[in-house]
């Protein structure tokens, strides 16, 4: 079996790859910042927050963390001129393939300039603030690094500059797979949308009828605003979980980016998604429900869920090549995740001792965001969305990372 091998090279000055690494940098702070922020205001620990005027972050925050990015990415060049003891404690700290070390240098420093630039805020946050960073870290930071290790001038900016200039090829491809699709189907696109639909009425007949619940909107689109978005995730994971697996033969003849394979994937189901949101904005106006003013906030919460998506969708597709059962387990978890996410009942109606389980699921608040806007008319709740806005864009990075990190040998693997 023969595979074709791509030459990487990289030409980019090392002035722009420390612009870039300080960067990558920054925005982990800033999402550590936001994940403390939100701890603070949701989790019941220390003083209680609830009715108080406490900022939990301002501009003077996101201030104090470049500076503290820029103080380490000053010094970092300078290390190489200490000797002695001083240079061997600077060099481990510092070094060039020290990354997440450095990293954690600019999350010690902030920590400080936080509590000057902020004095209302608690100690607890910042306690928060170093766990979160400290977590972050390694999943943007010291695992894409340990990824790429073994492969010199292979990074992040490389591959996505490969990836652009074969997207005229990833342009055809998914053209021919949505023409192909519904070209011999009698009611081609309608199948998309017959599934949720009459899942939701069958859902409202049960519900209204039957167990007799009673809700302060009509269910049908209640539970559309979530189901549709809810789709998007579900399909696009489980389709990931057997991306490479089902391409074998192809991946083993010819090369070419591999993650276009998933851009595919992630092209047919935004096609999907166009015609079952049309469907429902229809089914919601026979309800009465329209298109209101805070649908502006909609791009948005779409924004979130597609980074959440495709962080995850190069994950299990990666991980798919490495373990052969993830298929399996893939299902299981979106079954056990369907029934988690506030999909088919409010929030509101979960137990209190449960609520755990929508803390760590960053559905759970994208789903009630979805809703609010739709049904209820009402813009969604900004510190709610922290979580989720992170986690797909560190999982991006780290699932991008390591798709990339074993590119080469999935062929061999499979």
């Amino acid at each position: 079996m023969t595979t074709a091998i791509k030459v990487r090279q990289v030409t980019r000055p090392p002035a722009l790859d420390r612009a870039l690494t300080l960067i990558g940098s920054y925005l982990t702070l800033c999402g550590a910042l936001l994940l403390a922020a939100q701890a603070r205001l949701q989790i019941p620990l220390g003083e209680s927050m609830a009715g108080r005027d406490y900022v939990a972050q301002s501009p003077l925050a996101f201030l104090a963390l470049a500076a503290a990015a820029a103080l380490v990415w000053a010094l970092t060049p300078l290390q190489a001129r200490l000797s002695g003891r001083i240079g061997q404690i600077a060099g481990r700290w510092l070094g060039v393939n020290r990354p997440y070390r450095r990293y954690l240098l600019m999350v010690l420093i902030a920590a400080p300039l936080l509590l000057i630039a902020m004095p209302q805020i608690r100690l607890l946050q910042i306690a928060y603030f170093v766990i979160f960073g400290a977590l972050l870290g390694v999943i943007a930071i010291a695992a894409p690094a340990r990824f790429y290790l073994n492969q010199p001038g292979n990074d992040v900016v490389s591959d996505l500059a490969r990836l652009w200039r074969n997207r005229f090829l990833a342009a055809i491809w998914l053209r021919h797979n949505i023409e192909a699709r519904y070209a011999q189907q009698t009611l081609g696109i309608l199948w998309i949308i017959l599934l949720p639909v009459s899942t939701s009425l069958v859902l409202s007949l049960a519900f209204s009828q039957f167990m007799r619940v009673q809700m302060d909107v009509p269910f049908v689109p209640f539970y559309l605003a979530a189901l549709v978005h809810y789709n998007l995730f579900s399909n696009g994971i489980s389709q990931a979980a057997v991306a490479i697996s089902s391409r074998v033969g192809i991946i083993s003849q010819v090369y070419f980016p591999r993650e276009i394979l998933l851009v595919i994937i992630f092209g047919e189901l935004l096609v999907d998604f166009l015609f079952t949101f049309t469907a429902m904005l229809i089914i919601n106006a026979l309800f009465g429900i329209l298109p209101n003013e805070h649908y502006w906030s909609l791009p948005i919460l779409w924004l979130i869920l597609m980074l959440i998506v495709a962080g995850l969708m190069l994950t299990v597709s990666a991980l798919s090549v490495i373990v052969r059962d993830i298929p399996q387990l893939v299902q299981v978890i979106l079954q056990l995740l369907f029934f988690l996410t506030p999909v088919i009942y409010p929030i509101t109606s979960m137990p209190e001792r449960f609520r755990i389980l929508f803390v760590i699921n960053p559905l759970a608040p994208l789903v009630q965001s979805f809703r609010d806007v739709i049904v209820y008319n009402r813009t969604p709740d900004a510190v709610t969305l922290f979580y989720p806005l992170v986690f797909g864009g560190a999982f991006l990075v780290f699932g991008y990372t390591l798709f990339k990190s074993i590119e080469d040998r999935m062929a061999d693997m499979l």
